[in-house]
């Protein structure tokens, strides 16, 4: 790979936070579900 480093770094930076985001939100609404079914 030779495309430049700072670019391809931030890249999986803001790929990184986005999943993070999504399984989170993800578990949150598994949590709720659980919830409910208590």
């Amino acid at each position: 790979m030779t495309c430049s480093a700072d670019s391809s770094s931030r890249f999986s930076l803001g790929h990184e936070l986005i999943a993070k985001l999504v399984a989170i939100k993800v578990w949150n609404l598994d949590l709720a579900r659980l919830m409910r079914q208590l």
